[in-house]
């Protein structure tokens, strides 16, 4: 089975400052770097790093960043063809890292709000019965509404990480696994009129809620998986690490679980295995520079 991730291709300018600015206030970095990113770009590269074949499907501009950013897919090992060059400037996310590893992200989506109906018939011809889809919510929403039909109706299963949050009511019957973290789970239990819980109780509730699967990740507390028909969540937990830098971390855990499932893995062991990924990328600095591969985790573990 393979991989097609539907998703958001970013150039990251990552600034390295003590703490987060406070509104109005001026502070002096430490470093700043350009790196590859965007959620959909991070999490094929992940998918790609855990031995999936992966293809992907976007948009970037016609300047630098975006022949920098499809150089860097092909390096990573993810088939490009899908991803098309327009006449808008490259996505733009531009991080803030703070010494104690937490990150603040502001994003341009730029040549990502070109993606429209001709990548979702370029998804289409890529799909075969029993691949995954993965989308997240950096892409204009109908589009990423018809992706997930599409991949549907070829006999795709589906992972939507719902990030950044949004309204996902339009989205969630074309989805099998709903992927969120514990912030974006209490905004969707809001929105649903469900009531303030721990998250294993929130995931379950949820799942009932948008008969979906639904996997919640807690940092350092791992990630909870509760079943569409309202089952008991299941926890992992977290692995004790030295944190460096959060960001990608997420991104990795998609990716990490897509290929585990793609591979066949069973559910709860995929659950490990991204999360135990999704530790080992906030070791060291960056998005896709700290993405481990499968022998990361197999050395860490004989550590």
């Amino acid at each position: 089975m393979s991989v097609a991730v539907f998703g958001s291709i970013n150039e990251d300018l990552v600034l390295r400052v003590a703490r987060t600015p406070r509104p109005g206030e001026t502070l002096l970095g430490t470093s700043a770097s350009r790196l590859p990113g965007g959620k959909g770009a991070n999490q094929a590269v992940a998918a790609a790093r855990f031995g999936a074949k992966v293809a992907m499907v976007g948009a970037v501009g016609v300047d630098d960043s975006g022949a920098r950013q499809i150089g860097n897919l092909k390096a990573n090992g993810v088939e490009a063809t899908a991803v098309t060059r327009v006449q808008r400037s490259t996505g733009l996310a531009v991080v803030t890292v703070t010494d104690s590893g937490e990150n603040s992200i502001v994003v341009v989506p730029g040549a990502n709000g070109d993606v429209a109906g001709h990548h979702v018939e370029a998804l289409r011809s890529l799909l075969r019965q029993g691949d995954i889809l993965v989308a997240q919510l950096e892409l204009p929403l109908p589009v990423v509404a018809a992706a997930l039909r599409v991949a549907r109706g070829r006999g795709a299963r589906t992972i939507l990480n719902a990030a950044p949050i949004s309204d996902v009511s339009d989205l969630v019957g074309a989805v099998d696994i709903l992927v969120i973290n514990e912030t974006e789970a209490e905004v969707l239990a809001g929105r649903y009129g469900l009531a303030a819980a721990d998250p294993r109780t929130t995931a379950t509730e949820l799942a009932r809620r948008l008969d979906v699967e639904v996997v919640t990740t807690l940092g350092a507390n791992g990630v909870v998986m509760a079943g569409p028909g309202g089952d008991a969540a299941c926890h992992v937990p977290g692995r004790a690490i030295e944190v460096t830098d959060t960001t990608g971390a997420g991104d990795t855990f998609v990716g990490a679980f897509a290929a585990a499932l793609a591979a066949g893995g069973d559910p709860r062991k995929a659950l490990g295995l991204a999360n135990h990924a999704a530790a080992l990328a906030c070791t060291a600095p960056g998005a896709q520079s700290a993405m481990p591969s499968l022998d990361d985790l197999i050395a860490d573990d004989g550590r």
